[in-house]
Parts: C-alpha cells; sequence; structure tokens
C-alpha cells in the first residue's frame, strides 16, 4: 500500500508538471493600473496611436522550448456594464521564440494597423458604439472625457495549438473627477465684509472630492490692518505666510496670525491624467479654490460663548475619549462637519445637540 501511494504522489507530480506546461505564454501590465483624475477620449485614437501617451506596457514572454503563434485578444469594459466597449483580436506574422520576450504598449494595442509582429487586427473602434453603451459615458465623452468610474483592459494570449491553454492578464484605470474645491471656514469671499477669527489654533476647512491620490496645497497671504484684500488685488498682493501640503480637507496647526491683520487662504490641487499621472511635476494642470478672507482678532469674543456651549454638548455626549480630551484642556473649534458640509454656530450646536441620549462611536485622528 505505502508503495503504491508513493507512485500515486509521483503521477500526481508528474501531472502537474503536464499542466504546467501546457501554459506557454506569460502574460503581465506594468503598471497593472493607474488613478487619474481626467481620462481624455483621446485613448481611443486607433488612427493616431503614435499621438497617444503611453500609460502601460503588455509583456508577453514564451517560457516553453518551442515557438509559439497565437492570437492577441483585447477587451475593454467600462464599470459593470455586460458588454464591452470593443474587443479586438490581432493574429501574430511570426511566432514568438523561446525565451522571447514582447513588450507592447497601449499604442500598439489601441491601434486599426498592422505591425512587424501582427496582421491588421479583427474587430473595429467604434466610437459610436463607445459612446452608446451607456448614457453617462454618452454624455462625458461629448466633452471629450471620461466619467468617474473604471475602465479595464483585459489583453489574453491564446496559443493557435488548443492543447495550450490561454493567459490573461488586465490593465485598471481608476478615474476621480476633482472639479470643484469649496472653501468652507473660517472667512468669505474676497471682497466681502471678512468675519473676525480669534481660535488657537485657527482651523480650516474645505469641501472637495477626497481621492487616495491627490495632495491639497495651502497658500495663506497676510494684509496689514485697514486694508482688506479686494478680489482684483488678493493674487497680485499679501505677503506668503504659510505655502505647503494640507489634509484631505482639513489644516490646523499653529501659524503666528498678528491681530488685526487680514488673512486671505485658497487651496489647489494637481489634477492628474493619462500623460503625468507617474510624475505631478510634468503637469501645469491645477484646479484652484476662490480666495478666503478673514480678521485674526485676539481681542474678540464673539465665538467665546457658544465655544463653551460647544464644549458642555460634548461633555454632556458623556463619551470617555471626549471627557479625556476636554480634561486635557482642548477645546472645541465649533465646526461640525457632517457628509462634507461644514456647520458653525447654531447649526453646529443642533447637529451637537441631536446626538445627545443615542449611542454614538467615537474615532479621535490627528490632523
Amino acid at each position: 500500500m505505502r508503495r503504491l501511494t508513493i507512485v500515486m504522489l509521483m503521477l500526481f507530480c508528474l501531472s502537474g508538471i503536464l499542466i504546467a506546461q501546457t501554459e506557454p505564454l506569460t502574460v503581465s501590465f506594468s503598471p497593472p493600473g493607474i488613478s487619474v483624475n481626467v481620462l481624455n477620449a483621446s485613448v481611443f485614437d486607433p488612427a493616431n496611436a503614435a499621438g497617444q501617451p503611453v500609460y502601460t506596457n503588455l509583456a508577453i514572454t514564451n517560457v516553453s522550448a518551442a515557438p509559439v503563434d497565437f492570437d492577441l485578444g483585447l477587451a475593454v469594459t467600462w464599470n459593470n456594464l455586460p458588454q464591452p466597449l470593443l474587443s479586438l483580436s490581432f493574429p501574430t506574422v511570426v511566432p514568438i521564440q523561446p525565451g522571447e520576450q514582447w513588450n507592447l504598449s497601449n499604442r500598439d494595442l489601441i491601434t486599426d494597423q498592422q505591425s512587424p509582429r501582427f496582421g491588421e487586427p479583427v474587430g473595429e473602434i467604434d466610437i459610436d458604439q463607445i459612446m452608446n453603451a451607456d448614457p453617462v459615458l454618452k454624455s462625458a465623452l461629448e466633452a471629450g472625457v471620461f466619467p468617474d468610474g473604471k475602465l479595464t483592459f483585459t489583453a489574453t494570449a491564446t496559443p493557435r495549438n488548443r492543447q495550450f491553454r490561454s493567459v490573461s492578464a488586465t490593465f485598471v484605470v481608476s478615474i476621480s473627477n476633482i472639479k470643484s474645491i469649496f472653501p468652507a471656514y473660517p472667512g468669505t469671499l474676497a471682497g466681502q465684509l471678512p468675519p473676525k477669527i480669534n481660535l488657537k489654533p485657527v482651523t480650516f476647512l474645505w469641501n472637495s472630492l477626497i481621492t487616495s491620490f491627490n495632495t491639497f496645497r495651502l497658500t495663506i497671504k497676510e494684509f496689514v490692518p485697514g486694508a482688506p484684500p479686494s478680489a482684483n488685488m488678493v493674487e497680485s498682493g499679501g505677503r506668503i505666510v504659510y505655502d505647503g501640503e494640507a489634509g484631505q480637507n482639513i489644516f490646523s496647526e499653529y501659524l503666528p496670525f498678528q491681530t488685526l491683520h487680514y488673512y486671505a487662504w485658497r487651496v489647489e490641487t494637481t489634477l492628474l491624467n493619462e500623460s503625468n499621472y507617474a510624475d505631478v511635476t510634468r503637469s501645469r494642470n491645477t484646479l484652484s479654490s476662490q480666495w478666503y478672507v478673514f480678521q485674526y482678532d485676539d481681542s474678540h469674543s464673539g465665538n467665546d460663548t457658544s465655544l463653551q456651549e460647544f464644549a458642555a454638548l460634548l461633555n454632556m455626549l458623556n463619551d470617555p475619549a471626549i471627557l479625556a480630551l476636554l480634561s486635557q484642556g482642548f477645546m472645541p473649534t465649533g465646526v461640525v462637519i457632517q457628509d462634507g458640509q461644514v456647520f458653525t454656530g447654531q447649526p453646529a450646536l443642533d447637529l451637537v445637540n441631536s446626538l445627545l441620549g443615542k449611542p454614538i462611536t467615537v474615532e479621535i485622528t490627528e490632523q
């Protein structure tokens, strides 16, 4: 019985080797995916393949000991649509040799031309078919870009010898369009009456789509007392007191604000596309918020009562984490963010008040 078991194990091992040998090709994308804010419709321009930016490369390797003829298939899908936006097949005109690796870019895949290695593709890239696949997709493509979502490229190498199996690889473009940045607190639009602020530190808040790859830059300018900046001169005037990276939608650090001086601030981010996703320094396409202005006044007490009431409400929540912070001398800023919206004053108090008597979970994070 023991000898029979050993023989069976050897047969299984040999079987595994034979199965492995039925896959003579390997395929892989590098990178396997990118994240962008803007994906231009020009990625599907088969008539000008050489003009496409290179955003991925496909490596096809023959790991067997014999030449292999194969067909390279490409299917492009959008989000959860059941049908691909396009489907192409490229037949090889020369076999790939043992140990040889072919390196192809998207320019070799999104094309209607033959090449030294592949014949003319079977299938076509029909922009009307792509646009009519989905109403949202059509609306965005009419403006020359793709909407939010995922565009998946699947490359499949199928050996013509039927005893060999196909192998596939995918490349995914994740699109998150940031269309605007809205300053929320503190201040008001340049040209309007700036509110007085007396907080230490001053917390800056803004609303924008949050992605995993965008970073925000905060610029703060100082203007002398008695001369609040107008909308026309805020860009060119003032003295920069801070210009650096900020959080995703909040910045709170101690800065040397001077009493009665005016401060203007804005937030901007670099928009990434298929050309500059790997090097943001190559992009000149930035998105900026409008300038917000406030006056810093260390004698101003207009917020003291509301902040005390705010602290009292937080204390009434009876949460150990909040109570620990209050006991250490931390004070609230009077700002509440709910579903991306910023509330101050009475609306903020009302939101905290609505939590009294309800079970809550508190997480303390550093910003």
